[in-house]
C-alpha cells in the first residue's frame, strides 16, 4: 500500500525524475510470490540448510527441518534478497548510518499514518542492508503534519546503503483505515476499526532476555502498551529506531562517532567560533545528547523526522 501510494502522489507532481532516481523510498520488504505447500521438505532445500549451517556454525540456532510429518504444511514466502543484516553489515560512516535511520524512518512513518503500523521486533537482525550506487536517490512521501494537509515528496541520497525492513512476526496492523477503500462485498455489520492484525505478546521469556538492549526493548513496550496490544502505540517504532541507533554508534566503526560529534559541533553556530576546542568539543557532545534524547522522545516516527539528528532537510 506505500509503495501504491507513493506511485500515485509522484505522478501528480510536475517534477522530472532525477538522473539517479531508479525507485520510490519504500523500504519493507517485496514479496513476489506467498503460497501453502504440503509434503516432506525437498532434499535441495535440506542440502541447503546443510551448507549454510557447515559455512555458519556459529549463526545457525535451528533444527535440521527433516522431523517434520509427511503431510506437514509450509508457508513458503518468495522474497526479494535485501543483502545482508545490519548485525552483519559494514557500516563505516555518519553518513551511511544516518541514511539507514533516515530509511526506516521515512518508510515508517508513512506506514504508521495509512496502517496504524508497529513492526514491534525491528532488532538488527530484521533490518538488511545492501549497497546500492553512491549516486542514487530515494524518494518518499512525508505524511501531512501541522498546517500541511497533504503529503509532500523528499529526495535523500543514499550514501551507497539501501536497508530493507522484513521479519512482521510481531508486528501490528490495521488492515482497512483508508477513507478511500472500497467498500463492496463487505458484510452489512463490518467494522473497520477492528479490523486489526495483531500478535498478543503472552510469552514471559520474550521480557526476560539479559545482555542486550534488545530485551530492553521488550520491556519498554509492554510498558508502554500496558498489555494493550491490539492497540496502536507508535512509539514502540521509535523505541526500535533509537535502539538502531544506539546499535550502530556502539558496535560499527568508531569513525561513527568521530564523525557525528563533528556534525554537532558544526551546527553550534557562530558564538563558538572562537573559542578554543576542548570548550567546542564540550558543547558539541552536550548538544548530541540533547539531540539523543529528543529523538528518543519522540511519540512517533513522524516526530523522529523533524529531529536536528537526522537533518533531513538538508540532505
Amino acid at each position: 500500500r506505500e509503495r501504491a501510494k507513493l506511485q500515485e502522489a509522484r505522478m501528480q507532481v510536475d517534477k522530472p525524475l532525477k538522473p539517479k532516481e531508479r525507485e520510490l523510498g519504500a523500504n519493507f520488504v517485496k514479496a513476489f510470490r506467498v503460497c501453502i505447500c504440503q509434503g516432506p521438505l525437498p532434499a535441495p532445500l535440506l542440502r541447503a540448510w546443510d551448507r549454510w549451517k557447515a559455512e555458519y556454525p556459529d549463526l545457525c540456532e535451528n533444527m535440521r527441518p527433516d522431523y517434520y510429518p509427511p503431510n506437514q504444511l509450509f508457508a513458503v514466502f518468495v522474497l526479494e534478497m535485501g543483502g545482508e543484516t545490519l548485525e552483519n553489515a559494514a557500516v563505516s560512516t555518519w553518513k551511511e548510518a544516518r541514511s539507514i535511520i533516515r530509511q526506516l524512518a521515512l518508510s515508517m512513518a508513512l506506514a504508521e499514518r495509512h496502517n496504524q503500523f508497529e513492526h514491534r521486533d525491528l532488532h538488527w537482525g530484521n533490518i538488511m542492508v545492501t549497497r546500492s550506487n553512491r549516486n542514487l536517490t530515494f524518494l518518499y512521501q512525508l505524511p501531512p503534519t501541522g498546517a500541511r494537509v497533504k503529503s509532500a515528496l523528499m529526495s535523500i541520497p543514499s550514501y551507497k546503503v539501501r536497508c530493507t525492513i522484513i521479519d512482521y512476526t510481531l508486528s501490528r496492523l490495521h488492515i482497512d483505515n483508508d477513507a478511500s477503500d472500497v467498500a463492496a462485498n463487505k458484510p452489512a455489520n463490518y467494522d473497520s476499526a477492528k479490523n486489526v492484525f495483531y500478535v498478543a505478546l503472552k510469552d514471559e521469556a520474550l521480557f526476560q532476555g539479559q545482555g542486550d538492549i534488545q530485551y530492553d526493548v521488550y520491556r519498554q513496550m509492554r510498558q508502554c502498551s500496558k498489555n494493550d496490544w491490539e492497540g496502536f502505540y507508535p512509539h514502540t517504532n521509535v523505541m526500535w529506531l533509537t535502539y538502531t541507533l544506539l546499535k550502530i554508534l556502539e558496535t560499527k566503526d568508531p569513525a561513527i562517532k568521530h564523525e557525528l560529534r563533528e556534525f554537532a559541533e558544526s551546527k553550534l553556530g557562530p558564538a563558538f567560533d572562537a573559542v578554543s576546542s576542548e570548550l567546542k568539543s564540550t558543547a558539541g557532545q552536550e548538544l548530541l545528547r540533547r539531540w539523543i534524547r529528543e529523538f528518543e522522545q519522540c511519540e512517533s516516527t513522524s516526530d523522529v523526522l523533524k529531529c536536528a539528528l537526522l537533518d533531513l532537510y538538508k540532505s
